[in-house]
């Protein structure tokens, strides 16, 4: 989970009349507003809104006010404190895909629309506060694979869930193109090792992987469907030696292919329909990221997805998602506003 995605749900939890605030009059959202969460952790509301967003790390004064303010209990402050001082391999990564100031100005100026930077594995870098409203159900709000595969909320949102996931597998090999490390799309990870992936034991479609690798194929050899296994067999394909049914990367890449190596292996892991999908020769869908979708808040909306590369950082994307004049969505996005604010 994210900071962002921990902050949004926290506040959610906290019932006004348990931090001290008139309860007086409707209203529109469910535990705290921002500005009401900004008041008790004494920062100011615009930085507050930049942390949920991801364009803020918090001090270590600022979580512990958070902690306070927020009614975390001790397991929920120790995972506050991780998502505010991510591991240094984490960090790294987020150097190298920093949003530029300038990019995120013009993010935050765009108030018609849900707009976000997407990076090269589609790690949502930065959102702006519609966005982050749009978005406000998941869990998994880090990254757009893991939204749609990994999060609860992924089912409801996405309403043409199917072709939303297929189109996301495409996009997902296509990203190992920017790797410079082979191709996606019928191939072999030189280093997809259970233990490079999730330590040292997976589950995989109800059976236990003691050791191998893992996606949607091929565990060393032998059988895995349901059951236990210590190399065996997956049921959607191979993975022998390096095998993830469809995708080449070798060893010894940098942080790139690390991280795509642990992102497809993690969703591997938690996700049997990925897993299928991955092992399909070429999945079939045309939709990116989706444009239909059901808020919880506001209902449906359907929204065109306009996706602008970013040329001064090669592998991030501006993706925007405007609704057509005068519609039912258009006013839909109006409430989402007022909801964000």
């Amino acid at each position: 989970m994210a900071l962002g995605a921990f902050l949004r749900t926290h506040r959610a939890l906290v019932r006004p009349e348990q931090a001290g605030l008139d309860t007086a009059g409707r209203r529109r959202v469910p535990g705290l507003r921002r500005d009401e969460v900004a008041m008790l952790a004494g920062v100011s509301a615009g930085y507050y809104a930049r942390l949920e967003q991801g364009h803020e790390r918090p001090t270590h004064e600022t979580v512990e006010s958070l902690k306070r303010a927020l009614l975390l209990d001790e397991t929920a402050s120790v995972e506050l404190h991780r998502l505010a001082r991510p591991a240094t391999r984490r960090r790294t990564r987020d150097r190298a895909e920093r949003v530029s100031p300038h990019l995120l100005a013009l993010l935050n100026d765009w108030t018609t629309a849900p707009a976000y930077v997407l990076g090269r594995f589609n790690d949502v870098l930065a959102r702006n506060a519609l966005a982050a409203a749009l978005h406000s159900g998941f869990v998994h709000g880090d990254n757009l694979h893991r939204m749609i595969f990994l999060d609860p909320a992924g089912r409801e949102f996405f309403l043409d869930w199917t072709a939303t996931a297929r189109a996301a597998v495409r996009d997902l090999r296509g990203s190992a193109g920017y790797v410079g490390a082979g191709y996606i799309g019928a191939g072999q990870v030189g280093a997809g090792h259970v233990s490079d992936l999730r330590g040292s034991a997976g589950h995989v479609g109800g059976g236990q992987v003691g050791a191998g690798y893992v996606s949607a194929g091929y565990v060393s050899a032998g059988h895995v469907s349901p059951g236990h296994v210590s190399a065996g067999h997956v049921s959607a394909g191979h993975v022998s030696a390096g095998h993830v049914s469809a995708g080449h990367v070798s060893a010894g890449h940098g942080t790139d292919e690390r991280a795509l190596r642990e992102l497809v292996g993690e969703l591997s892991l938690a996700s049997p329909r990925f897993r299928r999908l991955w092992a399909e020769p070429e999945p079939r869908g045309l939709i990116a990221h989706g444009t239909h979708f059901l808020h919880p808040d506001v209902g449906e909306l359907e929204l065109r997805t306009e996706i602008f590369p970013i040329t001064s950082a090669p592998g991030q994307r501006l993706v925007a998602q405007p609704a057509e004049p005068r519609s039912r969505s258009a006013d839909a996005l109006v409430m989402l506003g007022t909801l964000a604010a």
